[in-house]
Order: structure tokens, then C-alpha cells, then sequence
């Protein structure tokens, strides 16, 4: 990342827009899929539609350490997962949201992709008031719901009663 002029400092590394880029929760480095999520969550928290640049120059002043090329393959992939969408620029300028292929576009997260980021975060909730404040991964948890004789459409309801 270039230097960065004292007028306008780099913001501190919080949980807003997509958490802190460069350590996985628990220590360590961040997998590829950690990384992406982070992009995705990036898109969810900000509720802007971004062209590919501002979004990596963005996310790169809030920490990020992967490559422009690395983020234009996550965009892809995210896309691919139906996660986010890339709408026509020239339509969006008018006020219209329409999916487009054409490059440049703006990148949004969709319906699905704000969806799985909460999701991620109501489990990150529970993990950290687990029984016994026991970190627990995702399967150990989904173990857990169900040896209390939770079904899936009742874990929201756990989830609220443990926030």
C-alpha cells in the first residue's frame, strides 16, 4: 500500500465493512475463502454499489494486503456463488439496476450474499457465548443444536435468545 498522507489517516482496523484483513479470528493467517468473505462482506456493510478499483482501493486503505488481480478473481467467484452481481454502469447512472456482464460495472452484494454474511455472524455470536465460553467450530456447533433437540427452523430462535 502506497504511504499514507497524515491529513487523511487510515482508518482503525475494526469489525466494520468486512473486519480486520490481515488475522483470521483465532490468530494466523486468513484463508482464501476468509478473504473472500471479507470482500463480501465489504459490499454487504457499505450498501454501495462500487466499480472493481474504488472497491480495492478501499478495502486496501481499510487493510487489506491481496492484489487487484486477486480481488477481480474473488468478484468472479463470488458472482459465480450468486453472492453479488454486477449491475450495468452507464444504466446505474440513470437510476436503473440491471445485471450486466460489461466491464466496468458496479459490484453489489445480492439477497444471497447479505444473507450468508449475517448468517456467518449470528455463528460467530454463538461460538463466543458457547457453553462454557468454549470456542466451537461451525460443525461442533451444529452438534450442539442438535443434541439439545434443536431443528434448523428453531436455531434462529436460539441464536436470538443468546445475542
Amino acid at each position: 500500500m502506497t504511504e499514507i498522507n497524515p491529513l487523511y489517516p487510515q482508518p482503525a482496523r475494526t469489525v466494520n465493512f468486512g473486519g480486520v484483513f490481515t488475522v483470521a479470528p483465532g490468530g494466523g493467517d486468513v484463508t482464501k475463502e476468509g478473504r473472500k468473505q471479507r470482500v463480501l462482506a465489504f459490499l454487504v456493510d457499505a450498501r454501495l454499489a462500487l466499480p472493481r478499483k474504488v472497491l480495492f482501493r478501499n478495502m486496501a486503505y481499510h487493510g487489506a494486503d491481496f492484489s487487484e488481480s486477486t480481488i477481480k478473481n474473488y468478484l468472479r467467484e463470488l458472482r459465480e456463488e450468486g453472492l453479488i452481481e454486477r449491475v450495468d454502469a452507464k444504466k446505474f447512472a440513470k437510476g436503473a439496476v440491471v445485471v450486466s456482464n460489461d466491464d466496468p460495472g458496479y459490484w453489489i452484494a445480492t439477497t444471497e450474499g447479505v444473507e450468508h454474511i449475517e448468517s456467518v455472524r449470528a455463528d460467530q455470536r454463538m461460538q463466543q457465548k458457547a457453553p462454557g465460553g468454549e470456542v466451537m467450530s461451525k460443525k461442533e456447533l451444529t452438534r450442539y443444536w442438535i443434541a439439545q433437540g434443536l431443528k434448523l427452523d428453531a436455531r434462529e430462535g436460539a441464536r436470538a435468545g443468546l445475542e
